[in-house]
């Protein structure tokens, strides 16, 4: 058995030992700092919120709209409709008044069943816009750009500018259209003037973790990162602080 931390198999697919991830799944975000492969424990926060938030958000904005889903998994046909149609504004207020004054943004799109077509205005845009406006759903929490500032500052000074070079996106909830680069124009908005600032966004962050695990097992000293049979009989249930 190998036990890897997800954040730190994410930073690894980027060739990277040192970073900030940003890991935004369906289920739950996670935001670590990560110094010569090991995470920060004390700067990882609490995400109260994640993808399936933004699912959620969706499937109400649908319903009252009065669009009834088909029958099947309408959480699944939900969460195909947000990963089709949905992405960042890089300036939501300009977007809200681009939607209020025409129906230029509204998008019509067929969903799996082959019968219901549905069409999504503003909502295209409000739905991410939770990750950073988590009030828009009645939350009462910061962005996910100011959970990766703070993170970043509790970090001792000497690294913090190796970790503003290296924001890295991963996970689904990552994959929106301009995520990266409205992630650096908020936490740019937040940093002292003249930071060197870069945030990565990967084709394949999807699968960031899954990538850089089998980085890891490709290793020829990854036999001597794995605990045995033997290793747990021997040791016990501690051998997991020791590899």
């Amino acid at each position: 058995v190998y036990l890897g931390v997800q954040t730190v198999l994410a930073l690894y697919d980027t060739g990277r030992y040192t970073g900030i991830v940003i890991d935004m799944g369906e289920g739950n975000i996670n935001i670590a700092p990560i110094f010569e492969g090991l995470a920060i424990p004390h700067a990882i926060p609490r995400i109260p919120f994640a993808g399936r938030d933004l699912t959620l958000y969706l499937q109400e904005s649908l319903k009252k709209q009065g669009y009834n889903m088909p029958a099947m998994d309408e959480l699944e046909g939900i969460q195909w409709l947000k990963e089709r149609i949905c992405q960042v504004a890089l300036d939501y207020e300009a977007v809200q008044k681009e939607s209020s004054e025409s129906k230029a943004l509204e998008k019509k799109e067929l969903l799996p069943d082959g019968n219901t077509v549905v069409t999504v205005g503003i909502e295209r845009y409000k739905v991410p816009e939770i990750l950073f406006q988590p009030s828009i759903a009645g939350k009462d929490f910061e962005g996910i750009h100011k959970y990766a500032f703070d993170t970043i500052k509790k970090c001792e000074l000497d690294i913090q500018k190796e970790l503003y070079k290296s924001i890295i996106l991963a996970g689904g909830s990552s994959m929106f259209q301009f995520m990266g680069e409205r992630i650096r124009n908020e936490i740019n908005r937040l940093v002292v003037s003249n930071t060197d600032l870069a945030v990565l966004a990967p084709p394949e962050r999807k699968y960031s973790s899954w990538i850089g695990g089998s980085i890891v097992a490709s290793l020829s000293t990854f036999s001597a990162m794995v605990i045995t049979k033997n290793d747990y009989h021997d040791t016990g249930p501690d051998i997991v602080h020791r590899k």
